[in-house]
């Protein structure tokens, strides 16, 4: 590579790309190990599918903090963990506008 050719594999955009990508894989594998959790748990009247999907922007810290310290571990870019923590704080404002969204439309049917 050239000296004069930009790195892209430590800018924001790569991180945030590898975020996404993460939440493509780490969403879906959190939701079926919480349904696996209620079949286990049949007569819980506390259903960990529901919680997941609804907190997914608080239960995505399940693989994005251990992605984050192992990419810092091996010395990826200060760009690139920016680009990881940037794809977690996006779908986490996702999901809280959506929440807030919904239970605003709850209060106000009452």
């Amino acid at each position: 590579m050239n000296s004069e050719e930009p790195q892209t594999r430590g800018d924001v955009g790569h991180g945030a790309l590898v975020g996404l990508a993460f939440h493509m894989v780490g969403i879906p594998a959190v939701l079926a190990a919480a349904a696996a959790l209620d079949h286990l748990l049949d007569g819980s009247s506390i259903s960990f599918f529901g919680l997941a999907f609804v907190y997914v922007g608080v239960t995505q810290w399940v693989y994005m903090l251990p992605a984050y310290l192992i990419f810092s571990k091996r010395g990826a870019p200060k760009g690139f963990l920016k680009g990881l923590v940037l794809a977690a704080v996006v779908l986490f404002l996702l999901n809280a506008g959506c929440l807030g969204t919904i239970g605003v439309g709850f209060q106000n049917s009452h």
